[in-house]
């Protein structure tokens, strides 16, 4: 007997399986292959989108720098102009006018937390009142307090008689926290 005659002859069903077993493995390798075709296209996709979004924002990001360049020109323009035609006094009355309006406009348009920002500090927390213990409801800010008469300030008034104390006063300046409860409406320095 040859040795074909061992091996037991494959029926007609199990060749029908096998045949359909490699056309699913095919089709299951021709979606996969369609699955990754796709994903990369759909990152293809999202790349060029982020690449444009990005273009653009940084196209609005120059724009804006190149105003805030050329506004600080003209600022620097007007300036000079200010000082040389009337003088430092005015260029400063200037100044101090900008800033009273700038503040002017937060405490008319601003939002109720950007004027307690403006007016006693950011929020604090981990402090307690100590007149009403409530906690979280804190807001400190850093000042300067004037307190006594500075010698320094003094002698160098002598010595310039009188003119130094004009700009820079005769008391002395110290730092400190200034500290506002938002629950009892208590302010008080430490």
């Amino acid at each position: 007997m040859s040795q074909n005659s061992n091996k037991p002859i494959e029926s007609e069903q199990e060749i029908e399986r096998k045949r359909l077993f490699d056309d699913a493995m095919i089709k299951l390798e021709e979606n996969a292959l369609r699955l990754q075709q796709y994903r990369d296209q759909q990152a293809e996709q999202v790349n060029t989108e982020i690449k444009r979004e990005s273009n653009e924002l940084i196209t609005v990001y120059m724009i804006l720098l190149l105003l805030l360049l050329l506004l600080l020109i003209a600022f620097i323009g007007i300036a000079i102009y200010v000082i040389s035609s009337y003088g430092i006094v005015v260029a400063l009355l200037g100044i101090f006018a900008f800033t009273i309006v700038g503040g002017l406009f937060i405490a008319i348009f601003g939002t109720p937390e950007e004027k307690a920002q403006t007016a006693f500090g950011s929020l604090n927390p981990l402090m307690n009142c100590p007149h009403c213990n409530a906690s979280g409801n804190i807001r400190t800010k850093p000042i300067t307090v004037k307190k006594g008469i500075s010698g320094g300030k003094a002698t160098a008034g002598l010595l310039t008689g009188g003119i130094s104390l004009l700009a820079v006063g005769l008391s002395r300046e110290e730092k400190s926290t200034q500290a506002h409860c938002q629950k009892c409406n208590n302010t008080w320095q430490f």
